[in-house]
């Protein structure tokens, strides 16, 4: 019943939002957009793909726009995913392979990102990230007016109260300080947002206790805020390490996507009250997702698909078509794609492929492309992850191709745990499938990063350990 009222004055909330097509509809070189990233968010844990979880602003979002049901990020790490998707370069091309920023994992000076090609467009660009992952330290702040990742508020803070962890902030205050800029910015200029939100990615800071307290079974402890925000919860669901805390985790994650859909509300809200939102082409997504106990392992940076596939939605003017689009799509695509939707200025020679038709029309015409994805890790990671692994996808069959270990084929339309190993059994399809990821992304590129730890600088070391990375 809590659910249905939510939902409702959701839905009411957007009562005025055009789907796009109608009488009157914007120009689209005046149209904003807003693109939500909500970080370590896989798609089969919220509402529109079918979990019981309450995120009524996502879902009337999801009514009145275009759900994307088979997207692939091109990494499990988020810097890595964000050069792609905001270049439409794959990652040996963008120069972001790898979370460790000394060892060379910058965006590339030739590399030209969607902000940079909104800003030409003459739109206002700024964008509100809740974590370094995501940040300037990678040169995502290029082509943005304001860039806002700065979280030394928010560390100081904790710092202060001995809780959470310093490199990141709630999505409150990072709703808060997009809302005021959106108040004070120029209104008779079109504007580009991104809007990232890091909630979902550990247990090391969580919603108030409150809002908590309502949606998890487990008792909170008294002292909640000196408990590191139930970090513990990690350590005990890990295997040999109690396990029996595994569901616990689990409700604490879809808690933190409830918080999430709460400031998404806020924002959209926001747009309302500005008279934004319908004229605001709404793009929703996730960077990567999250191992919650699959395949005996917690976090990400592997290549099944609870960290690869990935929720798309758009939804606002020239999104003509509502429902689900079933293709096979890549985050690769999604620069080119908004590129077409926004009539941008994109630069030639790109990997992705626009994909701005479906929003509009189904196409039966159009063959499914391989989808490949990478991530490199420090030698010797605490976790147990490769130096190096590698993905290539041709719906239905799925290739893992780790350096130094036998290749893994699954079939994810029979087999979505991804529980039953094929390659055995089907070699010519395996030897086609290498070729495919060997012809996206390079014969040379098919092995280790070269990670250097000893190139780190200490504030950098200390960001990748406090976040769970080192």
């Amino acid at each position: 019943m809590r659910w249905a009222r939510r939902r409702t004055l959701a839905l009411m909330a957007l009562a005025a939002f055009s789907v796009g097509g109608s009488c009157g509809a914007p120009e689209v070189q005046d149209v904003n957009l807003l693109l939500v990233v909500w970080d370590t968010t896989r798609a089969d844990r919220l509402s529109p793909y079918g979990h019981a979880v309450e995120l009524p602003h996502l879902e009337a979002l999801a009514e009145r726009g275009l759900v994307f049901d088979e997207v692939r990020s091109v990494s499990s790490l988020t810097p890595v995913s964000a050069a792609s998707f905001m270049s439409g370069h794959l990652p040996p091309e963008t120069g972001v392979r790898t979370l460790i920023v000394n060892a060379g994992a910058a965006l590339r000076d030739d590399v030209s990102p969607l902000a940079e090609w909104l800003g030409a467009s003459g739109r206002e660009t700024a964008a509100f990230v809740s974590a370094p992952p995501m940040g300037h330290r990678y040169g995502f702040d290029r082509g943005f007016d304001v860039f806002d990742d700065d979280v030394t508020a928010n560390a100081e803070h904790l710092r202060r109260e001995k809780v959470g962890n310093a490199y990141q902030r709630r999505a409150d205050e990072t709703t808060d300080r997009a809302l005021d800029w959106l108040a004070a910015r120029d209104a008779d200029a079109p504007f580009g947002m991104l809007l990232h939100y890091f909630d979902a990615h550990d247990p090391s800071l969580v919603p108030p206790r409150d809002f908590l307290a309502e949606r998890v079974g487990f008792p909170l402890p008294p002292n909640l805020d000196q408990q590191r925000h139930l970090v513990e919860l990690f350590d005990g669901a890990r295997p040999g390490r109690g396990g029996p805390r595994a569901n616990d985790l689990r409700e604490l994650y879809d808690a933190e996507l409830e918080y999430m859909d709460v400031q998404l509300g806020r924002m959209l809200t926001g747009l309302e009250a500005a008279g934004e939102l319908d004229n605001t082409l709404i793009v929703f997504l996730a960077d990567h997702g999250e191992s919650l106990g699959q395949h005996d392992f917690w976090t990400h940076g592997l290549m099944w698909d609870e960290q690869l596939r990935v929720p798309l939605i758009f939804a606002g003017p020239g999104v003509e078509r509502t429902g689900r689009e079933e293709l096979a799509l890549s985050l690769l695509d999604l620069a080119p794609t908004l590129a077409e939707a926004l009539a941008l200025e994109a630069p030639t020679g790109l990997a992705g492929r626009s994909f701005a038709p479906l929003l509009t029309a189904p196409d039966p015409r159009r063959a499914p492309r391989p989808a490949v994805a990478e991530a490199h890790h420090a030698p010797g990671d605490r976790t147990g992850r490769p130096e190096a692994t590698f993905m290539v996808f041709a719906d239905p069959f799925k290739l893992i191709v780790t350096p130094g270990q036998e290749p893994e084929l699954y079939d994810v339309s029979a087999d979505p745990g991804e529980l039953m190993d094929l390659a055995a059994t089907k070699p010519k399809l395996v030897q086609a499938l290498q070729a495919m990821l060997t012809a996206e992304l390079g014969a040379g590129n098919l092995a280790g990063a070269g990670i250097d730890l000893e190139a780190l600088d200490p504030e950098a070391r200390s960001m990748l350990e406090t976040l769970g990375y080192l």
